[in-house]
């Protein structure tokens, strides 16, 4: 495989494994959308909220957690974690909801996200929004769109780009309707 350098090695690793978790957690975020997965996608694909046992959660929502939960294991402990590619920030919530995560938005648009409270002093007067984020919930800032996205806005857009429920339906066989008998 080649290297950046143009070299090639056999040995090109995604994962550092002297990194730590957070170093490790950067690796595949970064590995995702260098492999066209936008940052919201690549987020929730890595920490999706609970969704297997949210029966209030749209259709679309499930289908999409469930393809990506056969891709890859949910990155699970107390998080809250930041992130940007230099058009979006964002941020979000383990999903445990382990971690306090806690953000404001002030008059002069500001946003401040912290899992501490007093991490800047800011003036009651200025603050137009005090919000916490629940497990799973994303927030995103993008600057190129000059706004919040919300979390409920950004998750059905993301989890409708392709049609999960109809490639679940054709490639995934329940233990239960396998077909039984023969040889193998």
């Amino acid at each position: 495989m080649p290297k950046r350098d143009g070299s090639r090695t056999g040995n090109y690793r995604i994962i550092d494994p002297a990194g730590s978790d957070s170093a490790i957690f950067d690796n595949v975020l970064e590995f995702l959308t260098f492999n066209g997965f936008s940052l919201p996608h690549a987020v929730m694909m890595m920490v999706p909220e609970p969704w297997e046992s949210n029966p209030e959660l749209p259709e679309y929502l499930r289908d999409f957690y469930e393809f990506h939960s056969r891709l890859m294991e949910p990155w699970d402990g107390p998080m809250a974690l930041g992130f940007s590619n230099g058009k979006q920030i964002g941020a979000v919530l383990d999903r445990n909801g382990l971690r306090p995560a806690r953000y404001y938005i002030t008059k002069d648009d500001k946003v401040v996200f912290s899992s501490e409270v007093g991490v800047a002093d800011l003036e009651a007067s200025n603050i137009k929004e005090r919000c916490h984020l629940k497990p799973g919930q994303l927030l995103l800032i993008d600057t190129e769109k000059g706004r919040i996205i919300p979390s409920d806005e950004l998750k059905e857009e993301i989890s409708k780009s392709a049609p999960y429920h109809e490639i679940l339906k054709d490639s995934v066989i329940e233990l239960d309707d396998a077909p039984r008998g023969g040889s193998i």
